[in-house]
């Protein structure tokens, strides 16, 4: 089945060049543009879920490891392209996210968040960079999730958020 989803291809220079439009206006008027790619929620840890079920994709990340990288692969490719085309029109920060925290933990291990996204992420961020080496990043995920604040900073993310005290040490 998934083999067979059709996953949204959307890009081209019809896409670009509008977004670049927009991104000139914002910055005639002295602001920074900032753009977020298309997405169930989140890049990859959240889409898939929404398309898989939260449980069922839980399930995947332990007993069915190859769908669940197979799916992610999917998404990352996607995020890419789309990172890729926000870079290709200019923006100067680039807002990704997941929410893999939640209150006082994170929703998955932060050795299943490195086996399954660190990667993947990585690969969204270079693809922007590719194309707009100077792209601010920022990485927004509900929650606690301080046991990959280090992994987000040597992926070149510039800043977090939401800072959450009631979740997380901020200090």
């Amino acid at each position: 089945d998934l083999e067979r989803f059709p996953f949204p291809s959307i890009g081209g220079p019809r896409v670009v060049e509008a977004l670049a439009r927009r991104v000139d206006e914002i910055h005639r008027v002295g602001l920074a543009a900032g753009g977020n790619t298309p997405h169930l929620g989140g890049e990859l840890f959240e889409a898939a879920w929404r398309l898989r079920g939260l449980e069922a994709f839980l399930i995947d990340l332990v007993e069915r490891k190859e769908m669940a990288h197979y799916l992610l692969d999917c998404l990352a490719e996607l995020a890419r392209r789309n990172a890729a085309t926000l870079a290709s029109a200019g923006v100067d920060v680039l807002a990704l996210d997941d929410d893999v925290g939640m209150p006082g933990t994170m929703m998955i291990s932060p050795a299943t968040w490195r086996e399954f996204f660190r990667d993947r992420l990585a690969g969204i961020i270079a693809a922007a960079r590719a194309v707009r080496p100077e792209i601010r990043v920022i990485y927004h995920s509900d929650g606690h999730i301080e046991p990959i604040l280090d992994d987000l900073v040597e992926l070149g993310v510039a800043a977090i958020n939401p800072l959450q005290p009631e979740h997380m040490d901020a200090i």
